[in-house]
């Protein structure tokens, strides 16, 4: 494993206005880095101050939060959205421009994110199975173009020792039967043969960037080391066929969702929305 290794990063170029904003040769590059390895790192794409507002706000709600929270597989992995409150819905994030451009080439024009969410790795947490977020839409060996892409914004530096996430590149086209179990694990066997083939890696990822992954790619949570917790926002963009529940927002970010080129799946309104509960729909145990 390497904290060093920069082959799936891609640094968007910074305008005279201080905007990062991909180049052709670079959404090319980012495009061909997720057929091929199944991810791409855009580095820094979200403006500093933006990233401490939410950051401070997720880490605000976790320590009023009540227990038992909501886990992915493992003690210390929580499934925890950030705050739906207009001030807090930064299109920086939700609608981000260079985001767009690379999710939009691989899956159409009118791609759609259909989740925002986050996760918190907790100090002391234990280590993640491999798994993959989303199925394979056919089960045997022939490969299909993805169709959900995953985009996470880590709110602080992410490094080996604050539980970075394990990535095993190029295993988004990996399908044989009987490798993954109902909820995504992958099997030891599985593992053991691909380790041999090409061993899974972590990388120093700073705030602010955005790591796109294909939703079939095997990756895990790993553990966290440091005595701080490490949040970061998930969203999932989808080809529009794809039938999601769309994500529940307040009324007042409606106009700007809804004039956006980029598309949301969402629905409005203008009650408080409950985002702290115990349960969640996405933990996994």
């Amino acid at each position: 494993m390497s904290s060093g290794h920069r082959s799936i990063f891609v640094e968007p170029h910074r305008s005279p206005a201080g905007v990062r904003r991909l180049t052709e040769d670079q959404l090319d590059h980012a495009r061909n880095l997720l057929r091929v390895e199944g991810a791409v790192i855009l580095s820094g794409i979200v403006p500093a101050e933006l990233v401490a507002r939410l950051r401070d706000a997720m880490l605000a709600d976790l320590a009023r939060r009540e227990r038992p929270l909501p886990t992915n597989f493992v003690s210390g992995h929580i499934q925890q959205d950030p705050p739906p409150v207009p001030e807090l819905l930064l299109p920086e994030i939700m609608t981000n421009e260079s985001v767009y451009a690379v999710t939009t080439s691989l899956l159409g024009s009118d791609a759609k994110n259909a989740v925002y969410s986050g996760n918190i790795n907790l100090p002391g947490s234990g280590e993640q199975p491999v798994h993959l977020d989303e199925g394979h839409l056919w089960p045997g060996p022939t490969e299909h173009p993805p169709y959900a892409l995953e985009v996470d914004i880590p709110l602080i530096d992410f490094t080996l020792h604050n539980g970075t996430t394990e990535y095993w590149l190029g295993t988004h086209q990996l399908n044989p039967v009987g490798w993954y179990d109902d909820s995504g694990r992958v099997s030891a066997s599985a593992l053991e043969e691909r380790r041999a083939v090409r061993p899974p890696q972590r990388f120093d990822i700073p705030a602010g960037s955005a790591v796109i992954r294909d939703a079939r790619l095997w990756h895990r949570g790993t553990v966290n080391h440091s005595s701080a917790p490490r949040p970061m926002v998930a969203m999932t963009h989808y080809c529009d066929w794809f039938e999601t529940p769309p994500i529940v927002l307040p009324t007042a970010v409606r106009p700007w969702i809804e004039s956006s080129p980029y598309r949301t799946s969402a629905t409005f309104t203008d009650e408080p929305i409950d985002y702290l509960t115990s349960a969640h729909a996405f933990a996994i145990q």
